[in-house]
């Protein structure tokens, strides 16, 4: 046994790992060794990207057990320390590499110091010594053979270990972005339960958890460093679109967040207060998925008939759902998965699914569901409450509700499909102008005159303030669909494309720092004009893209564009093309003040999460097989019919008419300007007078439609989406402003 002060101090250069190797030892690792090898994975790893404190220890932690694996496991002995450091006794050998010059000095004192006690303190020599010196040995006191402490008297066990200033960060870092992922309050961590709940995880738990003003102060506001990774994501970038979407803050200042979009995804950027900046459309970009929201606000505004059995059926399933007694007899009769009918077009389509389960139980069972509704009432509502269940049973035997409800949801549904699929951060050009083309062919066959009407001229309204030019091209390149989907009178024949594509190719091209002389960009554009013309007759290049459509691995007109940029003629044709498909019409990745920050975080924990298989990834939309496949996602929001019908801002419209007209004659000047600049072609540019969609897509044959309607199966699945949706909606609104964050992706089906 070791003396009160013969502690090894070589447990300063090895890990125990806190588990014994046998009933006497631990197990141990060289912290030298596995230095060498944590900097080993971590340079394999590097991918150049800045992680948050919390994913950065996680990271740091499973490359540090792997490194003590790759090392390899010692006997915790002084002996085995000294032989690890310097290698064998008497050869060397198998000396550690990687140990410090201190191990080394102390493992060579400690040999010494060993090599000394074996050579003068035997049991023989002592003995004689002794002996020889009994006197003077005598009068000096015994010294007392301490045992010595175990290891476990330094050290604290795993639920009382100490953290240290970094891991309390990470920690608190962490908290952070469990309160953003799971939708928590920020004073989670301040409930009695959750503070019991702590202790029992680790004993110094409670004292580092944070409070609700730390977690929406500084832990947000430190967390916020994510522009950096959005930073390293946009440098470089040759393509990135900018967008902006504006609304009124509570103390009804205007807010403007900007966002920018690389490659189909959005992410946010700033917040600008522009209480006394200019509205218009330099200023403002169109929200798109606000757009078709509102749109539905104007049928039922258009439609008074429908707005009326919406109502009606809104207030018979509200019925439904409050009387439980009344409920349960129905859920007898219907027998199907009941759902939370919260949202407006799932919840019509499930009305007309148990349609005939409705009737059979008000037919046969009238006066048990009048009575499961009075119940044991006072005589004062004894008759509101039988007259409010005799309407309501009067309702579903009406066979002209149900006739209205399947219009009214034939009607509404190309409609709220048209909000969601312009919901996502992703949403192209040519989705957008299927869209608007979609629910224009729906309505123009409407049954009703006046409806019919009335939504076209206000779906003319919304296409006539977008700059059409770059919605036309989008489509007409997307080479799944190219001129298939124009109707007769559209009149774009292929030198009037090509004078789009022209203008458009110059005003990309027009930046100041682009170097290209007035030679080489008249040779750019010959060759973008050039391939233009194989691309809308199918010859040259693109001869074989008939048959081969058909057998392409995607119907991402991205990637094969991609594919198309490989072909040397293409290239400038197919770079352009890429870029007017990559532009994003949406910016829902803007949101309040405080949410800013909170929308940053949660959208890079989600990347995090999707990255590493831990959350899925929502599937891409096939949304170019025909104009009906763009209806396939329904996603219902809150109605907002409250605009006037002749407010020029209404729908969030882009208000440019002034700005493109400024353009347009700026255009003219510069054309006028650079003259020797491929002039023969310049001169097919014109300016764009806008089309409508009358024109762009009358005369589409009754082939070419296609029904939106969904079989139950497919109800099924969507209400599950939509059943999911509505409850973040309803649930408790959190403190500090904080409200629900995006979660489409934990609800794809």
């Amino acid at each position: 046994m070791a003396s009160g002060g013969d502690i090894n101090g070589l447990w300063l250069f090895f890990h125990n790992s806190g588990v014994k190797q046998n009933a006497s030892h631990w197990k141990v690792h060289c912290r030298s060794c596995v230095a060498y090898h944590e900097r080993i994975l971590e340079a394999a790893t590097d991918d150049g990207l800045l992680l948050d404190a919390g994913t950065e220890l996680l990271a740091k932690q499973a490359r540090f057990e792997a490194a003590c694996k790759s090392a390899g496991s010692l006997r915790g002995e002084k002996s085995v320390f000294i032989t690890h450091i310097l290698g064998h006794e008497h050869s060397g050998n198998n000396a550690c590499s990687h140990a410090g010059k201190d191990a080394i000095d102390m493992a060579r004192a400690l040999r010494a110091a060993s090599k000394a006690e074996k050579s003068t303190g035997s049991k023989h020599s002592h003995i004689e010594s002794t002996s020889i010196t009994t006197d003077s040995s005598s009068l000096a006191p015994l010294s007392k053979k301490l045992k010595q402490p175990s290891i476990m008297a330094h050290m604290h066990t795993g639920m009382e270990m100490l953290f240290s200033a970094i891991q309390i960060e990470a920690i608190q870092d962490q908290a952070l972005h469990a309160v953003i992922s799971a939708n928590l309050p920020f004073h989670v961590y301040e409930n009695p339960e959750v503070l019991k709940l702590v202790p029992m995880l680790h004993t110094a738990g409670p004292a580092i958890m944070p409070t609700a003003k730390l977690v929406g102060g500084r832990l947000l506001t430190t967390a916020d460093i994510v522009h950096q990774k959005t930073d390293h994501i946009f440098r470089n970038q040759i393509d990135v679109g900018i967008c902006a979407d504006g609304w009124k803050s509570a103390m009804r200042s205007a807010v403007n967040g900007i966002a920018g979009n690389v490659d189909g995804k959005l992410y946010t950027l700033d917040l600008i207060e522009v209480t006394g900046s200019d509205k218009h459309g330099i200023a403002m970009a169109t929200q798109f998925g606000e757009i078709f929201q509102l749109i539905l606000g104007d049928y039922f505004k258009v439609h008074e008939y429908g707005a009326r059995i919406a109502e009606e059926a809104t207030d018979l399933i509200t019925w439904i759902n409050n009387h439980g007694k009344a409920h349960m007899i129905f859920d007898d009769a219907q027998n199907v998965n009941l759902t939370r009918w919260t949202t407006h077009c799932i919840t019509f389509m499930w009305l007309l699914l148990v349609k005939r389960a409705l009737q059979n139980a008000v037919m046969e069972l009238r006066p048990a569901i009048i009575k499961a509704q009075v119940g044991v009432a006072t005589s004062a509502e004894h008759p509101h409450l039988t007259a409010d269940a005799e309407e309501h049973c009067n309702v579903i035997e009406n066979y002209l509700f149900w006739d209205g409800l399947e219009q009214v949801v034939e009607d509404i549904k190309p409609i709220c499909y048209g909000t969601n699929i312009n919901q996502k951060d992703s949403t192209q050009l040519d989705q957008i102008l299927l869209t608007l083309a979609g629910m224009y062919l729906h309505f123009s066959e409407h049954p009703e005159p006046e409806v019919s009407a009335a939504m076209k001229k206000r779906l003319e309204k919304c296409w006539k303030d977008c700059d059409q030019q770059i919605f036309i091209l989008a489509l007409v390149l997307n080479p799944f669909e190219g001129l298939s989907r124009f109707g007769d009178s559209a009149g774009l024949n292929h030198i009037k494309l090509n004078g789009m594509v022209l203008r458009l190719y110059g005003c990309l091209h027009s930046h100041p720092d682009n170097l290209d002389g007035p030679e080489l960009r008249s040779q750019k554009e010959c060759a973008v004009s050039t391939a233009f013309f194989h691309f809308l007759a199918l010859t040259g290049p693109f001869v074989s893209w008939r048959d081969e459509a058909a057998d392409f691995l995607s119907t991402d007109p991205i990637t094969a564009w991609f594919a198309f940029r490989s072909v040397p003629e293409v290239a400038e044709l197919g770079e352009f093309a890429l870029i007017l498909l990559k532009v994003v019409a949406n910016q829902g990745g803007v949101e309040l003040a405080k949410l800013g920050k909170m929308t940053k975080v949660g959208a890079n924990i989600k990347a995090e999460h999707q990255a590493l298989s831990l959350a899925k990834t929502r599937g891409k939309q096939n949304n170019h097989s025909s104009t009906a496949a763009l209806l396939a996602v329904p996603r219902y929001r809150d109605l907002l019919a409250d605009l006037d019908d002749e407010d020029e801002t209404e729908c969030g419209h882009l208000l440019v008419g002034e700005a493109r007209d400024a353009e347009e004659a700026d255009d003219s000047d510069n054309d006028a300007d650079d003259a020797g600049v491929n002039f023969a072609f310049l001169a097919t540019a014109a300016a764009w007078k806008p089309a409508m969609l009358a024109a762009l897509f009358g005369g589409i044959g009754e082939l070419q439609h296609r029904s939106t309607c969904l079989s139950a199966a497919e109800v099924t699945v969507e209400a599950a989406l939509m059943e999911a949706l509505a409850n973040i909606k309803e649930d408790e609104r959190l403190d500090e402003g904080a409200i629900e964050i995006n979660s489409d992706d934990e609800f794809a089906p």
